[in-house]
């Protein structure tokens, strides 16, 4: 009767031991499949801040100022572009000399800002072109001295936009460098 009881005893013991440690086992499977669903979880937040933090990169070291000036004294046909010939800065490259105009590198808000000098008794009337459409004025003369006007605006450019500076109206052609400097600026602001 003792050994039949030992080896009940054994049995219930063998029994329990199994269930337990079935037990442990799909609790280790459950916790390990919640630890494997967290780490997929925070590996797409990581993935997801990357992205972000890339990007912000990519906007911070992002620079555009282009800032061009005539070097002398220049004629300027009515309804003809301005053609600057000295480089003052130009990091990002948006400035062509050669064709008078900027092209904006990447989307985004634009600070522009432009002076003309004309000579005494005279006027000229420069308009600011965005891709042909006038997007800023301005009106440089004095009657009795040599004068310089500036104007500035803010616009928004998408990459490939063009801006350039032509003479749209006056009594004169000469955009004179007596006294100060004829010069445009296009500044990425944003």
């Amino acid at each position: 009767m003792a050994k039949l009881f030992v080896g009940i005893f054994y049995v219930v013991l063998s029994f329990l031991v199994e269930k337990s440690m079935a037990m442990v086992i799909i609790e280790t499977e459950g916790t390990l499949s919640s630890y494997t669903q967290r780490l997929a979880d925070l590996e797409q937040e990581s993935a997801s801040l990357r992205q972000r933090i890339d990007q912000m990169e990519i906007t911070t070291s992002t620079k555009v100022i282009a800032q061009v000036r005539l070097s002398r004294t220049s004629n300027v046909d009515l309804n003809a572009r301005v053609l600057y010939d000295l480089e003052v800065s130009n990091i990002g490259g948006a400035f062509d000399l050669e064709h008078g105009e900027f092209t904006a590198p990447v989307d985004g808000t634009y600070y522009v800002f432009l002076q003309a000098c004309v000579g005494f008794a005279t006027y000229m009337d420069l308009a600011i072109m965005k891709d042909g459409a006038v997007i800023g004025k301005l009106l440089s003369g004095d009657v009795d001295y040599h004068s310089c006007s500036s104007h500035s605006l803010v616009t928004e450019l998408a990459t490939g936009d063009k801006m350039w500076v032509v003479r749209v109206g006056g009594n004169t052609a000469v955009l004179s460098e007596l006294h100060a400097w004829n010069t445009f600026t296009a500044v990425l602001i944003s």
